[in-house]
């Protein structure tokens, strides 16, 4: 009988470490994964660029993204999107199909030049959001009307580029990022 209940305890304790695991980490989407959610419930976007060789990339996930205060934020109020920049899959936004471009032995994929403002630099996270709160942004900060603000945005279908921040990013220089882009975020435009 005791070894009965000793299994069933050590089960217990397993099938609660299996379930503590899955969600103590950052629930990354694909783009496509991100675009379906975006459509039953619009949110911002947060975006890891990385390649496969990147050291720092590395890092990045080792000791910033798979921190509580990291991933807690990310998952409650992002849409996170890990993008290998070097991946040969297409990827269709809106009317434009973006595509991997081979350079020599490596090339990149062109929604990551596209995100990055052509400055391929890895690690680098990138926000989104809704492209009309962008607009307005823009045009609050610039003092011009929102069709000017248009015309100097990225556009990714309903999304807009907000800001790419190049470089590894430990969570003390993450955290006040993902505040000031978040949901209750003090970037102009919410």
């Amino acid at each position: 009988m005791n070894i009965l209940l000793s299994i069933k305890h050590c089960l217990g304790i397993v099938i609660f470490s299996i379930a503590f695991n899955a969600t103590s980490q950052v629930q990354w989407m694909s783009w496509d994964e991100m675009i379906k959610a975006q459509k039953k419930e619009a949110r911002p976007v947060f975006i890891d660029v990385y390649t496969d060789w990147c050291g720092w990339c590395k890092v990045m996930d080792r000791e910033t993204f798979a921190k509580a205060e990291v991933y807690d934020v990310l998952n409650r109020d992002f849409y996170s999107v890990k993008f290998n920049a070097e991946q040969r899959d297409d990827i269709n936004v809106g009317s434009k199909t973006y595509s991997y471009v081979g350079q020599g032995r490596r090339g990149y994929h062109e929604l990551a030049a596209t995100l990055l403002n052509g400055q391929l630099s890895y690690p680098t996270v990138v926000f989104l959001d809704a492209a009309d709160r962008v607009e307005r942004a823009i045009a609050a900060q610039n003092g011009v009307s929102t069709e000017v603000a248009r015309q100097n945005m990225i556009i990714l279908g309903d999304l807009a580029l907000v800001a790419p921040m190049p470089g590894y990013q430990k969570v003390e220089q993450l955290l006040p990022m993902l505040e000031h882009f978040g949901p209750k975020g003090n970037y102009i435009g919410r």
